[in-house]
């Protein structure tokens, strides 16, 4: 895969584009991240990748290489329009904040999700705690739905609450494919 098979920048993004240049960015900085996720791909460390940087508001660089998975099992062409939740990825600023809410008393590690999300203990689901949402090991089949945009954000909680859970939540952490049982 070399530079040239990356997709071209979208045009939807709201936020002004500038040259890199503009906001004082070396472009070698950008061909060794652009260097680092062909080199992932190739390696099928990953199988691909967006990446949308801005600064001050004005976005720099924006280019998708490789494929993400539709719910049928097949591949599409990844496009920095599309839009894709950041599932794992998203603990860290998920986790800071939850920290930050349970230290004002807010909410509790072990609160049911059926709390904040009516309908969700179903499916083999009853029991799910936060703490097993930011441990991994909820029990979340593999297959999310996708989000194209944010009114989609309540079709895809429907469609998880509606899911049957992959395991037990607490009794293992992982991905179905990689699992670790708990003892």
């Amino acid at each position: 895969m070399t530079r040239s098979n990356r997709t071209a920048p979208a045009a939807t993004t709201p936020l002004p584009r500038c040259d890199p240049r503009d906001v004082k960015i070396d472009r070698t900085r950008l061909e060794s991240i652009e260097a680092y996720i062909v080199n992932a791909i190739e390696r099928h460390s990953v199988p691909g990748a967006v990446v949308l940087a801005s600064r001050g508001r004005q976005v720099f660089y924006e280019a998708a290489w490789g494929t993400a998975a539709r719910p049928d099992g097949s591949r599409r062409k990844l496009h920095p329009s599309l839009r894709q939740p950041f599932f794992s990825f998203s603990k860290i600023v998920s986790t800071t904040v939850a920290c930050r809410v349970h230290a004002q008393g807010l909410f509790d590690w072990d609160d049911p999700v059926e709390k904040y999300i009516p309908g969700f203990a179903t499916h083999g689901k009853a029991g799910t705690t936060i703490r097993h949402l930011l441990s991994h090991s909820a029990g979340l089949p593999q297959y999310y739905p996708p989000l194209d945009n944010e009114s989609d954000w309540t079709a895809a909680i429907a469609e998880l609450s509606a899911a049957d859970a992959a395991w037990p939540p607490g009794t293992a952490s992982g991905s179905r494919r990689h699992r670790r049982v708990h003892h």
